[in-house]
């Protein structure tokens, strides 16, 4: 599950896991670590129940590991190929971790490559690969942004649609198919209301 909330500056996720544990994971911005720098456990405690969902399924629980935390990761976007070489994963591009998506984009442009390169080594084989990684990672690297920091790049519009297909089962399951299927897109998910500007070429 996915939150973001007009009221909290905070993205907020959960997972279950093994042995009846549930992974819970705080986006906060950059400009807010001081508060966790200070003391991240009460903080992140704090922050994660602010959103009333959380704090619903979350009452009664017991932390059961350490609070750990990442700072500012960097995005880039590096070229594709050279003379004899390739690159795939997050050797190309990374996009902020919130979407989770380094394992299943390095296996996808690993197949992307192959097919690729099927008919032998040679620049047009490795321009395609590049044009192929383009235009699978384009639509994720926007969804990317927007949910690293919606204050900046998410539009009405896009609150709006996205607040309302996650509040039931098939519509979650129709915005998570926008990093999990090659057919279907930020563009074909937001509509009319989809940011289509290009983020850079790898």
């Amino acid at each position: 599950a996915l939150t973001e909330s007009d009221t909290e500056r905070d993205s907020v996720m959960t997972m279950p896991m093994n042995a009846g544990l549930q992974m819970v994971i705080l986006g906060a911005y950059n400009e807010d670590f001081d508060a966790f720098r200070h003391d991240h456990r009460a903080t992140y405690l704090a922050r994660v129940n602010a959103h009333p969902w959380m704090a619903r399924m979350l009452a009664g629980a017991e932390l059961a590991s350490p609070v750990r935390g990442i700072a500012g990761v960097p995005g880039y976007d590096r070229t594709a190929w050279g003379p004899g070489w390739a690159l795939i994963g997050d050797a190309i591009h990374m996009k902020n971790p919130i979407v989770a998506r380094g394992i299943n984009e390095a296996l996808r442009e690993a197949e992307l490559l192959a097919t690729a390169l099927a008919g032998g080594i040679n620049d047009d084989a490795l321009a395609g690969y590049a044009a192929a990684v383009r235009a699978h990672v384009h639509g994720k690297a926007l969804n990317a942004r927007m949910l690293e920091r919606p204050d900046r790049w998410m539009t009405p519009g896009q609150a709006a649609t996205l607040s309302a297909a996650t509040a039931t089962p098939a519509g979650l399951a129709r915005y998570l198919r926008v990093e999990y299927d090659d057919n279907y897109g930020f563009a074909e998910f937001f509509g009319g209301c989809g940011d289509t500007s290009s983020p850079p070429s790898p």
